[in-house]
């Protein structure tokens, strides 16, 4: 299922909510759902598939948190990332973060790439032009601030809109 595929109410929301923040070349993407996505935590959460092809997470929701996604992609070119939060009826304020009042942070986001069959973590891959529908803040918790190598003090959070779905986009440098 790609961005496509959304029911129509969906899909106009999130095109409209992201035609302001994104470049044009990333306002006609295709987005593709990682199917094989393996997403762990490191610290305790659980990850539960949706049929929608995201995921839920519950269980321990320790304060800091790290998680490690995996997935085979076998597509001729990737030039960005999407990341969409999710609200859920188990959250506190529906989400869509796990916080004491519904919010999140993405700290520190890096990619790793390689070609399958290679061994190891893979090669780094620069993040750039990081976007987002919404951020809290333009200093330390704006989307910029996921990438700037502070896991903890800075990081992306969405307080101002708790209870709405959100996305962000990272375009990949090369």
């Amino acid at each position: 299922m790609g961005l496509f595929d959304l029911p129509a109410p969906l899909f106009n929301a999130l095109d409209a909510a992201m035609a302001s923040a994104l470049p044009p070349a990333l306002r006609l993407a295709i987005w593709a759902i990682l199917g094989n996505a393996e997403p762990k935590s490191l610290d305790g959460a659980t990850f539960v598939p949706q049929e929608d092809g995201s995921f839920l997470v519950t269980g321990k929701n320790p304060r800091d948190d790290r998680w490690v996604v995996k997935a085979k992609v076998s597509m001729p070119s990737i030039r960005a990332i999407r990341i969409e939060a999710l609200t859920h009826k188990s959250m506190k304020r529906n989400g869509p973060g796990r916080a004491s009042n519904g919010n999140l942070a993405l700290s520190d986001i890096r990619v790793f790439a390689k070609k399958i069959g290679e061994e190891g973590k893979g090669k780094p891959v620069k993040l750039i032009n990081p976007r987002a529908d919404h951020q809290q803040n333009t200093t330390n918790l704006s989307i910029a601030s996921s990438i700037d190598g502070d896991k903890r003090k800075t990081g992306w959070a969405v307080d101002g809109q708790i209870g709405k779905d959100h996305v962000c986009v990272f375009e990949f440098a090369e």
